[in-house]
């Protein structure tokens, strides 16, 4: 059991510290994406636009509120939840997709947790090009709150890579869960403010959507920042314990399964 986890720790570690083979992955992955594309990867930059573009005139006028008002906050939160829903969904695949690279070469398996995160980054800061685009347009300033999104972003990687090696461990013995976890997150997409306001439901159910619902909080640490507003003390402590038990959880599973995860491929 004892070598188990020094295992594990040994890979996390190497994983980590191993980051001009992840961030290369990464990069490569973006790149090997969209090769030949006139617009690359702002191809995913500009759907996400008029996707949002469409949603914000609709609504807007559903909600009864100005568009320079509403487009902002709708921008800020589909891009945040674009981040974290895409960190969740291709985490559940991430061993699956490297299948040939785990049955042919000995590497740290967080290696490949790492080049998602970081892939996910990447992507985000793309699509942060919608948002500097609705903030000329809405006339929102630049504030030392805006700062607030660094580490923000750095908490919402911390929890994606416990995260993704729980869900890809899973993933990768039960084939089932990556459509099982994309229903899931088309759900909660919905019940989350991100189309519309948390204070527009109040109440139990707001109590509800809102301080017990885990993906408001993340969503609330990257949102706000862009927003040029401090995010709520509740959500940075949600986040920060989330990620610590998470990682213990992640640590202890780890251990137990990652030398079968190239059996279940």
């Amino acid at each position: 059991m004892h070598s188990n986890y020094r295992s594990a720790l040994r890979d996390i570690h190497d994983g980590l510290w191993n980051w001009p083979m992840w961030t290369r992955l990464a990069w490569s992955d973006v790149k090997g994406r969209y090769r030949r594309t006139v617009l690359g990867p702002f191809w995913a930059t500009l759907s996400l636009g008029v996707v949002i573009f469409a949603m914000s005139v609709v609504m807007a006028r559903l909600f009864n509120a100005e568009l320079k008002q509403f487009l902002p906050y709708l921008t800020a939160g589909m891009v945040s939840w674009t981040l974290i829903s895409s960190l969740i969904n291709e985490g559940t695949s991430v061993f699956i997709s490297a299948e040939g690279l785990i049955k042919s070469l000995r590497f740290p398996l967080t290696t490949l947790i790492c080049s998602l995160v970081c892939r996910n980054i990447i992507v985000f800061g793309h699509n942060i090009v919608i948002y500097v685009l609705v903030m000329v347009y809405a006339g929102i300033p630049l504030t030392l709150s805006t700062l607030l999104l660094l580490p923000g972003l750095l908490l919402v990687a911390l929890n994606a890579i416990w995260v993704a090696i729980m869900l890809g461990i899973f993933g990768a013995r039960f084939r089932d869960i990556p459509p099982v976890v994309m229903a899931v997150l088309q759900i909660v997409v919905f019940i989350t403010p991100i189309f519309w306001n948390a204070e527009q439901i109040k109440g139990k159910v707001g109590f509800v959507l809102t301080d017990l619902n885990l993906f408001y909080h993340f969503v609330q640490i990257v949102r706000s920042p862009l927003l040029g507003q401090s995010p709520p003390i509740l959500s940075w402590l949600v986040a920060l314990s989330v990620g610590l038990l998470g990682w213990l959880v992640m640590l202890a599973m780890f251990s137990r399964f990652r030398h079968r995860i190239a059996y279940w491929l």
